[in-house]
């Protein structure tokens, strides 16, 4: 029960969030944001090197990998993120609650373990 309570007020959050979601998400973030594509970046650094060795232009290109950061951040530096954007108390417990009973569950060969904590 308290999943489905979760996904109905997710929906609630990410439906309300939409008309400002411009405001809030630079045009180069092409990931986790509706209309954009994940490969975006991969095909623009595609792009790039293609167009440098076309134009015969010493270059350098730097690849950095960042990890997953979602297990690691501290999710009171997000509330102040948030706070400073304007969001008030209510918006910041409501997304706070939704991270903090967020949980997973794998299905492996048929069967569900389970579930843990995000």
């Amino acid at each position: 029960m308290v999943g489905c309570v979760y996904k109905v007020v997710a929906k609630i959050l990410s439906k309300r969030l939409q008309p400002v979601m411009p405001e809030l998400v630079e045009e180069e973030q092409s990931a986790f944001v509706s209309g954009r594509e994940i490969v975006n970046g991969a095909l623009i650094a595609c792009e790039v090197v293609h167009w440098v060795r076309k134009k015969e232009i010493p270059a350098w290109l730097i690849k950095l990998d960042f990890q997953k950061v979602y297990d690691r951040i501290q999710w009171s530096f997000v509330d102040k993120v948030l706070k400073s954007m304007g969001f008030g108390e209510v918006w910041r417990s409501w997304i706070r609650t939704c991270l903090s009973t967020a949980s997973m569950s794998v299905l492996v060969n048929g069967t569900t373990i389970k579930p843990f904590k995000l």
